[in-house]
């Protein structure tokens, strides 16, 4: 999900349009690509999340 919304974003998308369609909160899509600008690929790495299950 997070290299696929990076894409759109490189193809044009607005934060909020990539927002909706993964049905999540534009703060989420911001993350996304800040994490891809300071750290690239490792970035993408899905980090744990507490109260999510399976993440933790």
């Amino acid at each position: 999900m997070h290299a696929h919304g990076l894409f759109l974003s490189h193809r044009g998308f607005k934060i909020d349009e990539i927002a909706q369609t993964y049905a999540v909160y534009r703060d989420m899509v911001v993350c996304w690509l800040n994490r891809w600008e300071q750290w690239a690929i490792i970035g993408l790495h899905r980090k744990s999340h507490p109260g999510i299950a399976g993440t933790a």
